[in-house]
Parts: C-alpha cells; sequence; structure tokens
C-alpha cells in the first residue's frame, strides 16, 4: 500500500510539473501562433493532443511505473532521469513541429484566401522582413494577383518555376496589398443566400456572426464574408467594405466544397 502511494505521489508530482509547464505552451499558442480561428483551423489543436499525450499523459505513467523507493537511490535517479531526457527530447520536437506550422500568411488567389504555414516559406530569403510589410502581427493578409493578360500568366509561371512549383500564393515575390484589390476578392464572397445555407445548417456559426455584428457595430447587409482555405478547416473571414478584417467565422468543420 505504501508503495502504490509513493508512486502515486511521485507521478502526482510529474503531472502537476507538466501542466504548468503545458499551460504556458497554450498561452504562446493561442496568444502568439495560432490565434484565433487558425489554433483549430490550420493544425495548432492537431499538433498540441500530440504534446498533451506525451506531457500529461506518458510521463506521469512512466513515473508510476518505475518508481520504487526501494530501489537504490542513484538507480532511481537514473530511472527518473532518463523520463525526463526522453520526455524532453519528445516535448521539444513536438513544440518545433507546432511552431513549423504556425501560419504567417493568409493570401488569397484565385477565389479564396489560404493559409500558409512557415514551413512553406523558410526556402525563401527574408520572409520575415518582406511578410512585415503586409501587417504588424502574424499572420498576415496578402494578395497574388492572378491575372489572365499574357504579361500577367508568364509572371505567375516564371516564379512557379523558381520556385519549384511552389502553388503561387507561398511565393512572397507575387504579394500584394490585398486591400489594393478587394473589389477582386469581393467577386467570390458568398452572396446572402449562401451565407443564410450555412448560418441555417450551423447555429453555433450563426451565434459568432451575431458577435461579429454587435463587436464591429456593422449591419450583416453591410461585411463580406470570404472562405479561408486552411489544412482542417474552413472559417470564413469577415471583411468591412474597406477590406478591414473585423472576426472570423469557425465553421464546425472543413466543407467539402466552398458552396
Amino acid at each position: 500500500m505504501n508503495a502504490i502511494l509513493s508512486k502515486s505521489r511521485a507521478a502526482g508530482i510529474h503531472l502537476i510539473f507538466n501542466l504548468a509547464i503545458f499551460s504556458i505552451l497554450l498561452f504562446i499558442l493561442l496568444k502568439l501562433w495560432y490565434p484565433p480561428p487558425f489554433f483549430s483551423a490550420s493544425g495548432g489543436l492537431q499538433g498540441l493532443k500530440i504534446v498533451a499525450l506525451v506531457d500529461i499523459v506518458l510521463g506521469p505513467i512512466l513515473t508510476f511505473v518505475i518508481f520504487n523507493q526501494a530501489k537504490a537511490k542513484h538507480l532511481l535517479k537514473m530511472d527518473i532521469t532518463l523520463i525526463f531526457v526522453l520526455q524532453i527530447a519528445a516535448f521539444t520536437w513536438g513544440i518545433w513541429a507546432i511552431y513549423q506550422q504556425r501560419p504567417l500568411a493568409i493570401t488569397y488567389w484565385h477565389d479564396g484566401f489560404y493559409s500558409v504555414p512557415a514551413s512553406e516559406l523558410k526556402s525563401q530569403p527574408n520572409a520575415l522582413e518582406i511578410l512585415a510589410q503586409y501587417g504588424d502581427s502574424f499572420p498576415v493578409f496578402a494578395y497574388v494577383d492572378r491575372r489572365l493578360d499574357a504579361e500577367g500568366h508568364q509572371r505567375i509561371m516564371q516564379a512557379v518555376a523558381k520556385h519549384k512549383d511552389m502553388p503561387p500564393y507561398q511565393i512572397l515575390s507575387l504579394y500584394e496589398n490585398h486591400k489594393d484589390f478587394f473589389d477582386k476578392i469581393l467577386a467570390y464572397e458568398l452572396d446572402d443566400e449562401k451565407l443564410e445555407y450555412w448560418m441555417q445548417r450551423y447555429p453555433k456559426a450563426q451565434k459568432q456572426l451575431d458577435k461579429v455584428v454587435q463587436g464591429s457595430g456593422i449591419a450583416v447587409q453591410d461585411l463580406h464574408f470570404v472562405w479561408l482555405i486552411s489544412r482542417y478547416r474552413n472559417p470564413l473571414i469577415v471583411f468591412d467594405s474597406e477590406g478591414n478584417i473585423v472576426g472570423f467565422i469557425n465553421m464546425p468543420y472543413k466543407p467539402k466544397s466552398k458552396v
């Protein structure tokens, strides 16, 4: 009985310590790397689940299994040290993977905005400095002009070839200010009928829309809604008439089509 209590106490201490570290990571994710709605849309939540499995679940379980006060102190210390080393290694890898997938740019291309993770920009020199031209905080919003004339088409094809077939919305040299092309973006906004369809289908989305309207002080008929195509979900970005982002509607899943 005493052995079980000592194991439980050791595992509990380990769990409390891990929860403290995990809370700090969660704060960083939500405030700096994956501000709403990108936490669920761009992979922050999925990455956090893996870190939580290692940090909160496996670590304390291993401590419970190996902790034995009857062991020689140097052997017990060696076992605990090994667990912490393995956990720190896995935790560091998990954080690095989450960090690399954080969205740095939200770029309009063709018929919607696309989320661009840091991992897709690392091959382009001075990426952060270039992106800083489009906003004071990440992710920034940008636009790639999909001109159908010969000159515009050639410019895009040359950029794609130079960057080894990278999608145009990930190529920084093609970026422009999205507000300068807001009229083109509005050509693909959701009309009233489509917006009503999604709001009726998902009452929680309607509640989010109501909060955006209330918070912005702008009537819903004066707002504009454009899809954000991301890795796990497709939220709606809400703009005012000048192209300023006034909110998001975090759809409950990733639609199969941008109806």
